[in-house]
């Protein structure tokens, strides 16, 4: 993907762990690449289909002057973070942070972190067969919206499908939604489980009822497996109520496991 560079941008500001960094201040140097698709600024020669490097320096030297960070590993976050909110066309950021006058009591040139940031396409599965079961799926879309790392693309119709596993329960309504996000996978989850506890969701019985039930299906194309977390969720191949809306939103979203779009794992689970 393309990028507009700016490089070695001087800053004044007062982010460090010891008190005098705090009050005294020091030199940083950051410099950014921010990715965006540039064809309509070289077809169109507007300003307005790009990034303004100008703009957005001073946007960087704002940032990192407003606030006071301990570690120069948040401040580099949270200003990846920032330009990705504030300029729409960005789909990536990485940032260099250097510190030339780190105060660590021997010869070095500087100390630095560089990080990336960007918006990440993820798909998530919902679910509700206890209560008003809309508005439990209503608000979790509602948390969703509101959250500004996140970004809803497309949503599905709801489905009523009867239970799965445990089939001594009330139906389900499921729906799924495809969103973008800035959050890494696990703070995702940690996300959604956050809104599923304030819908009311105790964790009783594995497949029994719930009020929501939020599952992260997809994060781009990762494969993960770690102690909390797998991704593409398991057996969700297995899952027509979990295929269905999918398709309906994303048919063409490729599973990474089997090199195959959604819609045909719904058409050999139907078959």
């Amino acid at each position: 993907m393309d990028y507009v560079e700016i490089k070695d941008l001087v800053v004044f500001a007062h982010h460090g762990v010891f008190q005098q960094e705090k009050e005294l201040g020091q030199k940083f140097v950051v410099s950014a690449r921010l990715y965006l698709d540039t064809e309509a600024a070289v077809t169109e020669d507007d300003v307005n289909s790009s990034v303004h490097y100008g703009e957005a320096a001073l946007e960087m030297t704002k940032f990192l002057q407003a606030e006071s960070y301990n570690l120069i590993e948040a401040a580099a976050g949270r200003l990846a973070e920032h330009l990705l909110l504030t300029y729409s066309l960005l789909r990536k950021v990485q940032i260099r942070l250097a510190k030339p006058w780190a105060p660590v009591g021997l010869p070095l040139n500087e100390v630095a972190i560089e990080l990336c940031r960007s918006w990440q396409p993820a798909v998530v599965a919902l679910g509700s067969n206890m209560g008003d079961r809309k508005a439990h799926i209503e608000t979790a879309l509602k948390a969703l919206d509101e959250n500004q790392a996140i970004r809803r693309l497309a949503s599905s119709t709801l489905m009523e499908t009867p239970p799965y596993g445990v089939t001594d329960q009330a139906d389900f309504l499921n729906a799924a939604v495809l969103i973008e996000t800035m959050l890494s996978p696990h703070a995702l989850l940690t996300f959604l489980q956050k809104v599923e506890t304030s819908s009311g969701r105790v964790r009783t019985r594995h497949w029994g009822p719930r009020t929501l039930d939020l599952d992260l299906i997809y994060y781009s194309d990762l494969i993960l497996h770690s102690e909390d977390l797998t991704l593409p969720h398991p057996e969700m191949q297995k899952r027509d109520f979990v295929l269905k809306p999918i398709c309906e939103i994303a048919p063409n979203y490729v599973d990474p496991r089997y090199g195959l779009p959604v819609s045909e794992l719904l058409a050999r689970l139907v078959k």
